[in-house]
């Protein structure tokens, strides 16, 4: 073989997709996606911080239920 064939294995060698290098065409960036994240998370807190909030009402709600109906059951 000559060096041009070796100079076209080599190239083809090389043109492998970039999946199969390990390496990703697309480019995130850094600040954009930290500040996409955070956006994000706050967005999660605000809603699990409402969802244990109504939570806990709800759980105090029936507690008093229970009371009141356990004193008129009484009577």
């Amino acid at each position: 073989m000559t060096s041009l064939d070796d100079t076209k294995a080599s190239e083809k060698a090389d043109t492998k997709p970039a999946a199969v290098n390990g390496e990703s065409e697309i480019y995130i960036d850094p600040v954009m996606e930290k500040r996409i994240l955070r956006k994000f998370d706050m967005f999660a807190l605000s809603q699990y911080t409402l969802i244990i909030i109504l939570a806990y009402l709800d759980r105090t709600n029936i507690g008093m239920l229970l009371r009141i109906l356990a004193v008129y059951s009484v009577h």
